[in-house]
């Protein structure tokens, strides 16, 4: 398949048009990326699908036909309530989501357990109870899992054997983490 270089955007290295696909280098955000991106696709915003990653370790996005935004000409008069309509969604949806870093490991009455401690959680969740949520722990999608609660106000989730075995990690290492409400 041909690969053709797009221009524009805010990628470091090429973006490539190939097939009906965008492929662009796979970086550490992609993953937290690729969930933010779901979570607005859940919300029911139109965006680019994210497919995955390609044999070369390529991020792949679904590709959009069409004009380039720069490239078209100045907005009518009701195109600022439409774009605003789209800014909002994903302004909703993101509200739904979020992002950290945290070391694999959580102390509880003095046993290390093999959990992620989320960050201001009964803030983001309304709750000091256990939740239901969709994670992505670096390139690992866990879908509908229990953020249990810490004993301290807040929430874990836990990564099992396989789980740190499919991330190439263990207690003490540092994960990258995307969590969504259900």
């Amino acid at each position: 398949m041909q690969e053709h270089t797009l221009s524009g955007g805010n990628a470091p290295d090429r973006v490539l048009h190939v097939g009906e696909t965008v492929r662009k280098p796979w970086t550490a955000a992609t993953p937290s990326v690729t969930a933010f991106v779901r979570a607005v696709l859940a919300a029911g915003v139109d965006v680019p699908q994210p497919l995955g990653k390609d044999e070369d370790g390529r991020s792949v996005q679904e590709f959009v036909h069409g004009t380039r935004a720069m490239d078209l000409a100045p907005m009518a008069l009701d195109d600022p309530t439409r774009v605003g309509s789209i800014v909002r969604a994903i302004h909703d949806a993101s509200a739904e989501r979020m992002s950290f870093h945290a070391a694999i490991g959580v102390d509880i009455k003095g046993e290390v357990w093999s959990c992620v401690e989320i960050p201001e959680s009964a803030e983001f969740f309304g709750t000091g109870k256990s939740v239901r949520v969709d994670a992505v722990v670096d390139d690992v999608r866990l879908e509908n899992v229990g953020a249990m609660v810490t004993g301290t106000g807040g929430h874990m989730i836990s990564l099992s054997a396989k789980v740190r075995k499919a991330l190439g990690k263990d207690i003490g290492d540092t994960v990258d983490v995307a969590i969504t409400r259900r």
